[in-house]
């Protein structure tokens, strides 16, 4: 991930790959609380286990369930649209299956035949394969309303900020993740639709935080004049959406809006 994430020819993978990890994630807390339910239910019928070591054991898993479901729904707020897609993915992909599963016993029982059989197969087959890729998440302010918090371009006319925002592009990162790295080439700025980020600098063990930042927040915004090394490396301290803008974007707009170019030539020769 650190290869792709200030790449721009890579800007769609990593996003791809981003919403792959978060619906993981999601799935496997989910399949984690459907296990551990199913101990709690089942554990008291295990013989050769004292009423102590059962109580001992069901707590640990309700403890389990519960902080499965707290992060659950961190994501949810985190994330609502995203989330209810993918609940709505899922409900339907189980559905299918379900049914599959009822074709197949009824073809074996003799009470569909083999050509019926098979076209119900191919048709729930086909409906399955057709379910719609995950989407992004398009709560919070919209990536206009995001840009035109940018110092750089505050003041922009409302079609010159629409430029724009069809030019940045939306990634997630989970918490824990790096954003930016410190000594690393930047080529972007980064906005925060949601979620929050701390700041730091200094490698090793204890190095220093130096801001913490939440939604409408940015970053990065000097590598949108020239090459950047990042002097500071950014961490994801919760489930975060943000909108990334790359200078080559910025570059390629200022070509046919005056007013872009008039912006980044101000900037430029406000840092000489």
């Amino acid at each position: 991930m650190r290869w792709l994430r200030e790449r721009n020819a890579f800007a769609g993978v990593l996003a791809r790959l981003q919403r792959a990890r978060l619906s993981q994630v999601i799935q496997r807390d989910i399949a984690a609380i459907l296990c551990a339910e199913a101990v709690i239910a089942n554990l008291p019928e295990r013989v050769g286990l004292t009423p102590h070591d059962t109580a001992a054991v069901i707590a640990l898993y309700r403890e389990r369930v519960e902080r499965k479901r707290a992060r659950l729904q961190h994501l949810r707020e985190d994330f609502p649209e995203f989330y209810a897609d993918l609940e709505s993915r899922l409900t339907r992909s189980a559905a299918l299956t379900r049914a599959r599963q009822y074709a197949v016993g009824s073809h074996h029982s003799g009470d569909i035949g083999a050509k019926a059989f098979g076209r119900i197969d191919r048709r729930l087959a086909g409906a399955l394969a057709a379910l719609p890729e995950q989407s992004a998440d398009g709560s919070g302010p919209t990536a206009v309303a995001l840009i035109a918090r940018v110092p750089l371009f505050r003041g922009l006319p409302e079609s010159v900020l629409a430029k724009l925002a069809e030019q940045a592009q939306t990634v997630t990162f989970l918490p824990g993740d790096v954003v930016i790295g410190e000594g690393e080439k930047g080529n972007a700025l980064y906005i925060l639709m949601h979620g929050s980020v701390e700041v730091v600098r200094g490698t090793g063990d204890a190095p220093t935080r130096v801001a913490l930042l939440g939604q409408g927040d940015i970053f990065g915004e000097r590598a949108l004049l020239h090459d950047e090394i990042r002097s500071a490396t950014v961490i994801a301290v919760s489930a975060l959406t943000l909108l990334r803008l790359t200078r080559a974007s910025v570059r390629a707009l200022a070509d046919e809006h005056g007013e872009i170019a008039a912006r980044l030539q101000s900037a430029d020769q406000a840092r000489r």
